[in-house]
């Protein structure tokens, strides 16, 4: 299995893709609840590669800090005839701070991944399963805001810019404890109170247990939908 999903990685097909995402956030008080839908596809040829559905529900904590619980329902696309599909569970503490007109703000979360396929077999009981423990992921974000320009009073056009690490913290089944990088440049479209528009770029280096490193030229749209109760 682990052969199946690094063979995909690998591709030089997979070089370049568009991501497309929409993300739900309803707030109440201190809390609030975020869906999103992200459907991301190959360029060259134009083929379905992941569909991703999250959920999670944070709770504010003060002084800028939040915590959430939630899931992530991967289905990925090897490029063989098959359909790999993964749950993540996951914990994350997110820090927002401001320093003068530009937003800055920290994610560390930590997700377990499993994957299904049912032709997999357990390496250390060697029995056939449909769900597997794969690694434990941690992940950490640093992303910058600035405003550019006041499009009026409440909407304006932020340069949008951040960089992820994932490192895989625990796995049986793989030998690198760096697994990829994403760094991403954009804009971030407030023209309408409860949406927002983000275009940007994002550049993915991967690395599989082989030691060979994945190049990605990613190209994302994704809008926001804010409600507050």
């Amino acid at each position: 299995m682990t052969t199946k999903i690094l063979d995909a990685q690998n591709s030089p097909k997979l070089n370049n893709l568009a991501w497309y995402s929409f993300i739900s956030i309803v707030s109440h008080k201190k809390w609030y609840w975020q869906a999103e839908v992200h459907e991301r596809h190959l360029l060259q040829p134009i083929i379905q590669h992941q569909f991703v559905a999250r959920y999670a529900l944070y709770r504010e904590l003060g002084n800028n800090f939040s915590l959430c619980a939630g899931v992530t329902y991967l289905a990925h696309n090897t490029l063989k005839n098959n359909i790999l599909q993964g749950i993540f569970p996951h914990t994350e503490l997110e820090h927002r701070e401001k320093i003068n007109k530009l937003n800055i703000t920290h994610n560390y979360r930590l997700e377990m991944r499993f994957f299904d396929d049912s032709n997999t077999l357990n390496i250390t009981t060697n029995t056939q399963q449909t769900f597997y423990y794969h690694n434990l992921r941690v992940r950490y974000k640093l992303q910058l805001a600035y405003p550019i320009l006041n499009i009026d009073k409440n909407n304006k056009i932020y340069f949008r810019i951040f960089d992820e690490i994932h490192l895989n913290a625990r796995s049986k089944l793989s030998n690198n404890g760096f697994n990829h990088n994403r760094l991403y440049v954009g804009l971030n479209i407030n023209t309408i109170k409860s949406l927002n528009t983000n275009i940007g770029f994002m550049y993915w280096i991967q690395q599989s247990g082989n030691q060979i490193f994945t190049y990605r030229n990613i190209y994302w749209i994704g809008f926001t939908h804010r409600i507050s109760k």
